[in-house]
C-alpha cells in the first residue's frame, strides 16, 4: 500500500527505471569489488615493501658493519705496511752493518794470515838458528872435551916435569927446550935455590894457564847456554802465541 502511494499518478513503476537501478547497483557492486581487490593487492604490496624495507635496513646495517670492519682492516693493513717498511729499513741497516763487519773480518783474516805467514817464517828461521846453535853448542862441547883432555895431558906432562925437576939425582931439569952450550957450575945450594925458583915460576904459570882456560871454558859454555836458552824460550813463546 505504501508503494502504491508512491507511484506517480498512482500508476505502475516503469521497467526502464527498475532496469537502470539494477544496472547501477550492478555497476556499483562491480566497482566495489574491483576497488576492494585493488585495495587488497595494494595492501599486499605495501606489506611486501615494508618487508623489503626491513630487509634493506638489515642489509644496510650489515653493509655498514662490514664497511666499518673493512675500514678497520684497511687501517690495520696500513699500520702493518708502515711497520713492515720500518722493519725493511732496519733490516737494510743491519745488513749494511753485517756487510761492514764481514768486510772487516775478511781484512782482519787477511792480516792474520799475513801475520801467520810472517810468524811461520820467523819460527822456521828460529828453528834453523836453534839447530845451528845446538850444533855449535855440541861442537863447543866437543872442543871443551878435547881441551879438557889436552889440559889433563898437559897437567900430566907438567906433573912429570915437576917430578923430573924435583928429583934429587938430576942436577939439570929435563926439558925439551935446548939448553945453553956453556952452563956455569953452581953449588948445590945455589942449584937448589934456582930449582926452587923455577918450580915456583912454573907453578904460578900453570895456575894462571889453568885459571884462564877454565874462565874461557866456563864463559863460552855460559854464553852458549844463555843464547840457546833465549832462542828456545823465544821459539816456545811464539809457538804458544800461535
Amino acid at each position: 500500500m505504501g508503494f502504491d502511494g508512491m507511484r506517480v499518478g498512482g500508476g505502475r513503476c516503469p521497467p526502464l527505471l527498475v532496469g537502470g537501478l539494477v544496472l547501477a547497483c550492478f555497476l556499483l557492486v562491480c566497482n566495489w569489488w574491483t576497488l576492494s581487490t585493488e585495495n587488497a593487492e595494494l595492501l599486499r604490496q605495501i606489506d611486501d615493501l615494508i618487508l623489503q624495507l626491513k630487509t634493506s635496513e638489515e642489509d644496510r646495517n650489515q653493509c655498514t658493519m662490514l664497511r666499518n670492519s673493512l675500514e678497520q682492516r684497511y687501517k690495520r693493513c696500513d699500520e702493518m705496511v708502515a711497520s713492515l717498511h720500518v722493519q725493511i729499513e732496519q733490516e737494510k741497516v743491519l745488513q749494511k752493518k753485517q756487510e761492514d763487519s764481514e768486510m772487516m773480518c775478511k781484512t782482519e783474516l787477511e792480516s792474520q794470515k799475513q801475520v801467520d805467514i810472517t810468524q811461520k817464517a820467523t819460527l822456521d828461521s828460529l828453528r834453523v838458528e836453534k839447530d845451528a846453535l845446538t850444533k855449535e853448542v855440541d861442537e863447543k862441547k866437543e872442543d871443551i872435551k878435547r881441551l879438557q883432555s889436552e889440559l889433563e895431558e898437559a897437567r900430566d906432562q907438567l906433573s912429570e916435569l915437576k917430578l923430573t925437576v924435583n928429583s934429587p939425582g938430576n942436577s939439570k931439569p929435563s926439558s925439551p927446550v935446548s939448553q945453553a952450550p956453556e952452563t956455569p957450575i953452581l953449588s948445590n945450594e945455589t942449584q937448589n935455590g934456582g930449582n926452587q925458583d923455577a918450580q915456583n915460576g912454573i907453578d904460578a904459570g900453570n895456575d894462571r894457564i889453568d885459571d884462564q882456560i877454565d874462565e874461557n871454558i866456563d864463559g863460552g859454555e855460559a854464553a852458549d847456554e844463555d843464547n840457546l836458552k833465549n832462542q828456545g824460550s823465544k821459539l816456545d813463546a811464539d809457538q804458544a802465541g800461535n
